[in-house]
């Protein structure tokens, strides 16, 4: 245990205190650029928990006596509008916690200058560190893990709520394997509220954000079909389709004739290339269609029956297997 004290900050070290109440700290499980995330005893319950500590930013008075807060972001000159919105996020994250893979939340709490998400605790980890230990993942369980998903957003964008921000970080695995969702929003949120530099808040998410969520911070159901190409991307190669700091990324997706990367399957190489077009209305017209082109793709990979012809990977951008 003292190992994992001495991995967390000043912020984390007051974990144990802030929960003591109901929660028991049990350890720390690990870290991104806006957040840290524990594993506790629910007291009241019995069960174990996971939760996720964003920091809040403090309002400061600089040389003018002008109250403002760090990090200053100029897309959100209040130091309380991204805490609120962070706070909206999080509820409509619950609004779809009912569905059957969505990561339950079980408390919010508002404490010591940071946010607490007490949140469903899962044993296999997510996308992000399987991916880091095996390196890329069979055809199979790639398609496999983008139908889940696919089914997911079905219903979510069903209640007019985008993720907004799919990454393998995002992505968690029960013991058995199952797939769940989590963080609807939130991460990039947490981001703004976290980094001192406003050009670096959305380097890690940019690699899976679609070019009208970065030019128009869209929430359309659109930029989840963009990402799920990004994710079925990394998944087979192991690598982001993108890559580079932040504004490389950006300015790569921007470019409309930019070049996607491909890989070896024509037929998944194809549905990606789809997913992934610069224009909307050059992607499925939503994840209704992007399921059922999963489904195909899941036959004709796996043998199962042959339901796409071999002239899938000439489809004009337009077309779906539906029109052949």
């Amino acid at each position: 245990m003292a190992v994992e004290h001495n991995t967390l900050n000043a912020l984390d070290a007051s974990v144990i205190s802030s929960i003591a109440d109901r929660y028991e700290y049990r350890k720390y499980l690990g870290s991104g650029t806006a957040k840290t995330v524990h594993l506790a005893l629910d007291k009241v319950i019995d069960r174990l928990v996971a939760i996720a500590i964003i920091d809040v930013p403090v309002e400061t008075q600089n040389e003018n006596n002008e109250t403002s807060s760090k990090p200053a972001l100029p897309a959100s000159p209040e130091p309380g509008l991204l805490e609120k919105k962070l706070l909206e996020e999080v509820r409509l994250w619950s609004r779809v916690a009912d569905h059957a893979q969505v990561v339950t939340i079980f408390d919010l709490i508002k404490k010591n200058n940071a946010i607490y998400i007490v949140q469903l605790f899962l044993e296999g980890g997510n996308l992000a560190s399987r991916l880091e230990n095996v390196g890329k993942l069979s055809e199979s369980e790639a398609l496999r893990n983008c139908k889940q998903l696919s089914h997911i957003l079905i219903d979510t964008h069903k209640e007019g709520i985008t993720h907004s921000d799919l990454k393998p970080a995002n992505i968690l695995f029960d013991r058995g394997g199952s797939l769940f969702l989590s963080d609807f929003g939130t991460s990039k949120t947490a981001e703004w509220m976290s980094l001192e530099k406003p050009d670096q808040s959305i380097g890690g998410s940019a690699i899976y954000m679609a070019p009208e969520q970065l030019l128009h911070a869209s929430a359309a159901a659109s930029v989840d079909i963009y990402a799920l190409g990004c994710l079925l991307y990394e998944m087979l190669s192991g690598e982001p389709a993108f890559k580079g700091t932040g504004h490389e990324v950006i300015n790569q997706k921007l470019q409309p004739n930019a070049s996607i990367p491909s890989i070896e399957n024509k037929h998944i190489n194809a549905f990606i290339q789809r997913l992934m077009r610069y224009e909307v209305k050059d992607r499925p017209a939503d994840m209704q269609q992007v399921a059922i082109e999963l489904e195909q793709l899941i036959t004709v990979c796996e043998g199962a029956r042959s339901s796409i012809p071999v002239s899938y990977t000439h489809l004009r951008a337009h077309e779906t297997p539906e029109h052949l």
